[in-house]
């Protein structure tokens, strides 16, 4: 969001209701909003009043599909697939000690 610092509180409300009518504020903020729109009727006709005034942008802007292998390409970039010689090794190790648990648990239980 803007710097609070220099608006007046009207101001501030109004820099709000247009940031969240253009969609870049943050997840947090988003929803704190959400929820004054339901209970600030003040509040809900400025950004209704910024949704009438951005409304052209929006329609003199073609729509454009995004590719279709973009999603797949964002979730490999956030969420890469670990190797999966490492990832087996892994397992390995984890059953390997598991084992050695239940030995030494089996052990322990059989002596008492």
């Amino acid at each position: 969001m803007s710097d609070p610092q220099f608006l007046s509180p009207n101001d501030s409300d109004d820099v709000l209701a247009a940031e969240y009518v253009l969609g870049v504020i943050d997840r947090g903020l988003r929803a704190t909003t959400q929820d004054r729109l339901r209970r600030d009727s003040r509040f809900a006709a400025r950004v209704a009043a910024w949704a009438d005034r951005l409304a052209p942008l929006d329609e003199a802007t073609p729509e454009v599909a995004p590719p279709p292998d973009m999603l797949p390409r964002i979730e490999a970039r956030l969420f890469p697939a670990p190797d999966q010689p490492r990832a087996l090794w892994l397992w390995l190790a984890l059953a390997g000690g598991a084992l050695v648990l239940a030995a030494v648990a089996a052990a322990l239980l059989l002596a008492s």
